[in-house]
């Protein structure tokens, strides 16, 4: 991961600069950002700006209707303040409109739905836009949310490079919740975005086709903390992750290298190594693999085989015995246990 440059990060206002980030040119942009800090304003804004037609995606058909009612629509704002008169609707329960004039301008979707979809022609298409890919800790995870993003992906992209088109631009937004989400962690930057928290660090390079944006936007949160719910929630969990933009972290001491010389290694499954000390009975969870440990396949069968001769492992992680050498390792090991 690499830092850039935050200057151009923020409008006058407050707000996101979606100019200067979309300027940079990243195939993937990820932001996460306090509530109401102009994300979802900031994309569709762009969109319009620059003449893109983009396809909108929320994770399930709930939250596409009400994004496409005509009473809470995601451009009632911008048509309010761009006097601008883009008009929803929803087709069949499935696919949501946007349309200007009798004019279309962009499509939205149920994730849940579109991810199963295979083999359409999507080349009109030139921004594609997953709005809040991190669940709530409270929502109940259904599907792989990172699976069916990269097959709707996939759908959409198609051919494009090799038949001399460009790539869709691809917009990922979401409020700071449960840092273990299928979204972070497929990409690999779980551990980027705890470095940017910890480090303050507000725009960053994790590749060459991805751009992370963590914005601290203290000027919103100022003028925020100065209302009813957020003078009355100060010192809570909401209150942290709301308006402090800061991730929600599972047992976050826990998270800290060992001295591995001190573990005998027991096992190893989905690319982590699970490690017993040679006399306390903790262990350290690692992606380092040394000696000679027990190896399953990353298959169903051999994962239930791992939980049925781990109930030591479990009954150390219960006893918040259980170390992890970083926060990949520890999302791996709760995706086994399906704690997330």
């Amino acid at each position: 991961m690499k830092a850039l440059d935050n200057a151009g990060v923020y409008l006058d206002s407050g707000y996101l600069n979606f100019d200067y980030i979309m300027s940079l040119g990243y195939p993937y942009t990820i932001i996460v950002s306090l509530r109401g800090g102009g994300k979802t304003f900031g994309a569709l804004d762009w969109c319009l700006t620059e003449d893109q037609y983009f396809m909108y995606f929320r994770r399930n058909k709930n939250a596409l209707e009400i994004v496409t009612d005509p009473r809470y629509h995601i451009f009632k704002a911008i048509n309010r303040i761009r006097n601008r008169n883009i008009v929803p609707a929803l087709e069949k329960g499935i696919i949501g409109h946007f349309t200007e004039d009798e004019k279309e301008i962009g499509l939205a979707a149920a994730l849940s739905t579109f991810g199963g979809i295979r083999s359409i022609s999507a080349e009109d298409i030139t921004v594609m836009i997953f709005d809040e890919f991190i669940p709530q800790a409270e929502e109940r995870r259904t599907y792989d949310l990172f699976s069916a993003w990269v097959h709707a992906d996939e759908s959409i992209t198609r051919n494009r490079v090799t038949d001399g088109l460009p790539e869709p631009r691809r917009i990922l937004l979401a409020n700071t919740d449960r840092i273990h989400g299928d979204i972070l962690a497929g990409y690999g930057v779980i551990d980027d975005f705890y470095y940017m928290q910890q480090h303050e660090i507000e725009i960053a390079e994790a590749s060459q086709d991805i751009l992370l944006v963590f914005p601290r936007s203290e000027k919103l949160a100022e003028q925020k903390e100065d209302t009813a719910l957020y003078r009355t929630t100060r010192g809570t969990e909401f209150h942290d992750v709301a308006i402090g933009n800061r991730f929600k972290i599972e047992d976050q001491i826990n998270v800290k290298k060992q001295p591995i010389r001190e573990y005998v290694p027991q096992s190893y499954i989905d690319g982590i190594c699970v490690y017993r000390h040679k006399s306390n009975g903790s262990y350290y969870i690692t992606q380092k693999l040394t000696g000679s440990p027990t190896v399953y396949d990353n298959t169903d069968a051999d994962r239930r085989r791992f939980l049925r001769a781990s109930s030591a492992l479990w009954s150390a992680y219960l006893r918040k015995k259980v170390y992890f050498n970083d926060l990949k390792a520890q999302n791996i090991f709760l995706r086994l246990y399906k704690l997330i």
